[in-house]
């Protein structure tokens, strides 16, 4: 039986690994239904999901206590689902919220979904220390407590383009209109939203891992010298 593989994007054929029935009867005996409890794995791609198949003698779907129908699929599959793409390594804290911003994507709830964008950007923010790196720059010392000014420091301290400081500024009015005036995004413009903070968190976190590689390279280079 094919079911949705999250990674393929498709229905696929799947391999059960491990498969378990518990069946039912009604107390007059004229009604019997069963469950099907399945580990599965793609054919394709060899993602490992489970399944969860319903029968009756009664359904709408099926011809006989013999048939099948997905009732459930974990994790929750479907085709507007977005996968935990990152593969560069963040620190604890950001990861974090990357993980429950993408599932607030994936089960519908729009609002915290904008709201993890928004603490997305702020966890940027502090873990390349704005506030700290530019106290002395300005001479109004609250300058950088308030996100937009947050995210012109990160192209103050090099760590981003003006270009992409400008589409974070764009995302942040996305969270503002969550939080403040609890505005709900369309699932379109949150998932272009959250593939775009893929772009740049992958972009720039990967640049600052290899340049701190190449300055180590190059340090045991000059050593050896």
């Amino acid at each position: 039986m094919k079911s949705f593989c999250l990674s393929c994007k498709k229905n696929t054929n799947q391999e059960v690994i491990e498969d378990y029935i518990e069946e039912h009867d009604n107390e007059s005996g004229n009604y019997s239904f069963k469950y099907g409890y399945q580990i599965i794995k793609c054919r394709g791609c060899g993602t490992v999901s489970f399944r969860v198949l319903f029968s009756d003698t009664y359904s709408e779907y099926t011809e006989g206590i013999d048939q099948w129908k997905i009732d459930r699929l974990y994790p929750k599959a479907n085709r507007d689902m977005i996968l935990k793409k990152i593969q560069v390594p963040l620190p604890p804290k950001l990861k974090r919220i990357y993980k429950e911003t993408i599932n607030s994507y994936n089960n519908s709830c729009l609002l915290l979904c904008s709201a993890g964008i928004r603490s997305l950007i702020e966890g940027i923010c502090a873990d390349n220390k704005v506030k700290e790196k530019l106290k002395n720059k300005e001479k109004n010392k609250n300058y950088y407590r308030n996100l937009e000014n947050k995210i012109k420091g990160l192209v103050d301290i090099n760590f981003l383009t003006k270009q992409n400081a400008e589409i974070l500024q764009h995302l942040r009015f996305i969270g503002n209109d969550a939080l403040h005036k609890l505005e709900k995004p369309s699932k379109e413009e949150l998932k272009t939203a959250l593939e775009i903070v893929d772009i740049i968190i992958k972009s720039t976190y990967e640049l600052k891992i290899k340049e701190e590689k190449l300055k180590k390279k190059t340090q045991e280079r000059m050593n050896k010298m």
